[in-house]
Protein backbone atom coordinates (compact mmCIF):
# COMPACT_ATOMS: atom_id res chain seq x y z
CA UNK A 1 0.00 0.00 0.00
CA UNK A 2 1.46 3.63 -0.86
CA UNK A 3 2.04 5.57 2.19
CA UNK A 4 0.25 9.06 2.01
CA UNK A 5 2.16 11.61 1.22
CA UNK A 6 3.06 14.30 4.05
CA UNK A 7 2.21 17.92 3.53
CA UNK A 8 6.27 18.75 4.12
CA UNK A 9 7.01 15.98 1.20
CA UNK A 10 4.60 17.89 -0.86
CA UNK A 11 6.44 21.10 0.29
CA UNK A 12 9.25 20.07 -0.81
CA UNK A 13 8.39 18.69 -4.38
CA UNK A 14 7.17 22.21 -4.68
CA UNK A 15 10.84 23.42 -3.88
CA UNK A 16 11.97 21.00 -6.22
CA UNK A 17 10.06 21.94 -8.75
CA UNK A 18 10.29 25.56 -8.69
CA UNK A 19 14.00 25.01 -9.05
CA UNK A 20 13.48 23.32 -12.42
CA UNK A 21 11.16 25.61 -13.28
CA UNK A 22 13.87 28.39 -12.11
CA UNK A 23 16.95 27.30 -14.35
CA UNK A 24 15.07 26.53 -17.49
CA UNK A 25 13.57 29.67 -17.66
CA UNK A 26 17.26 31.45 -16.73
CA UNK A 27 19.62 29.50 -17.75
CA UNK A 28 21.00 29.31 -21.53
CA UNK A 29 21.27 25.67 -23.45
CA UNK A 30 24.22 24.86 -21.96
CA UNK A 31 23.58 25.69 -18.20
CA UNK A 32 25.17 28.82 -17.61
CA UNK A 33 22.94 31.63 -16.30
CA UNK A 34 24.01 35.37 -14.76
CA UNK A 35 23.37 36.13 -11.18
CA UNK A 36 20.19 38.47 -10.45
CA UNK A 37 22.46 39.78 -7.78
CA UNK A 38 26.15 40.19 -8.29
CA UNK A 39 25.96 39.49 -12.79
CA UNK A 40 28.63 36.43 -11.71
CA UNK A 41 27.97 33.99 -14.85
CA UNK A 42 27.98 29.83 -13.63
CA UNK A 43 26.31 26.70 -14.24
CA UNK A 44 23.43 26.46 -12.74
CA UNK A 45 24.40 23.62 -10.59
CA UNK A 46 26.86 26.10 -8.93
CA UNK A 47 23.62 28.32 -8.35
CA UNK A 48 20.67 28.50 -5.76
CA UNK A 49 17.00 29.56 -6.59
CA UNK A 50 17.05 32.58 -4.93
CA UNK A 51 14.14 34.90 -3.41
CA UNK A 52 14.02 38.52 -3.18
CA UNK A 53 11.29 38.41 -0.61
CA UNK A 54 12.75 36.23 1.81
CA UNK A 55 10.93 31.95 0.93
CA UNK A 56 9.60 31.99 4.72
CA UNK A 57 6.85 34.08 3.29
CA UNK A 58 4.45 31.13 1.82
CA UNK A 59 2.61 34.23 -0.13
CA UNK A 60 5.89 34.80 -2.26
CA UNK A 61 7.40 31.28 -2.15
CA UNK A 62 6.59 30.24 -5.46
CA UNK A 63 5.44 33.38 -6.89
CA UNK A 64 7.91 33.64 -10.39
CA UNK A 65 8.79 36.66 -10.54
CA UNK A 66 10.17 36.51 -6.48
CA UNK A 67 12.64 34.14 -7.62
CA UNK A 68 15.63 33.86 -9.90
CA UNK A 69 18.92 32.16 -10.31
CA UNK A 70 21.43 33.45 -7.73
CA UNK A 71 24.80 32.24 -6.97
CA UNK A 72 25.84 30.32 -4.06
CA UNK A 73 27.98 33.27 -2.81
CA UNK A 74 25.33 36.00 -3.18
CA UNK A 75 21.91 33.80 -2.02
CA UNK A 76 24.13 31.65 1.49
CA UNK A 77 27.07 34.53 2.25
CA UNK A 78 25.38 37.61 1.52
CA UNK A 79 21.86 37.04 2.86
CA UNK A 80 20.61 37.18 -0.47
CA UNK A 81 22.59 40.08 -1.60
CA UNK A 82 19.44 42.40 -0.98
CA UNK A 83 20.86 45.55 -2.73
CA UNK A 84 22.06 44.14 -5.46
CA UNK A 85 18.80 41.87 -5.94
CA UNK A 86 16.52 44.91 -5.80
CA UNK A 87 18.58 46.88 -8.28
CA UNK A 88 17.87 43.42 -10.46
CA UNK A 89 14.20 43.58 -9.45
CA UNK A 90 13.58 47.25 -10.22
CA UNK A 91 15.54 46.67 -13.92
CA UNK A 92 13.87 43.85 -14.39
CA UNK A 93 10.24 44.49 -13.30
CA UNK A 94 9.45 47.98 -11.85
CA UNK A 95 8.13 49.54 -9.00
CA UNK A 96 4.96 48.04 -9.44
CA UNK A 97 5.48 44.44 -9.38
CA UNK A 98 7.57 45.48 -7.11
CA UNK A 99 5.26 46.67 -4.77
CA UNK A 100 2.32 44.12 -5.27
CA UNK A 101 4.88 41.46 -4.05
CA UNK A 102 5.73 43.09 -1.05
CA UNK A 103 1.87 43.72 -0.48
CA UNK A 104 1.03 39.75 -1.13
CA UNK A 105 4.03 39.13 1.48
CA UNK A 106 1.85 41.02 3.98
CA UNK A 107 -1.00 38.48 3.67
CA UNK A 108 -0.99 35.66 6.05
CA UNK A 109 -0.82 31.90 4.25
CA UNK A 110 -1.18 28.50 5.69
CA UNK A 111 -1.44 25.78 3.47
CA UNK A 112 -3.02 22.29 4.31
CA UNK A 113 -2.08 19.75 2.51
CA UNK A 114 -4.53 19.88 -0.11
CA UNK A 115 -3.10 23.70 -0.65
CA UNK A 116 0.04 21.70 -1.52
CA UNK A 117 -1.20 19.53 -3.61
CA UNK A 118 -2.31 22.41 -5.54
CA UNK A 119 0.68 24.27 -5.51
CA UNK A 120 2.27 20.92 -7.02
CA UNK A 121 -0.28 21.02 -9.55
CA UNK A 122 0.17 24.09 -10.58
CA UNK A 123 4.06 24.02 -10.42
CA UNK A 124 3.90 20.71 -12.61
CA UNK A 125 1.56 22.64 -15.25
CA UNK A 126 4.43 25.44 -15.24
CA UNK A 127 6.88 23.29 -16.29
Amino acid sequence: MARKRTSKSIKNACDKLLRLIVIKRDADANGYAVCCSCGKIAHYTDMDAGHWINRGCMKTRYELKNVHLQCRHCNRYREGNGPGYSMFMLNRYGTEVMDDLIELSKMICQRKQKDWLEVEKWLKGKL
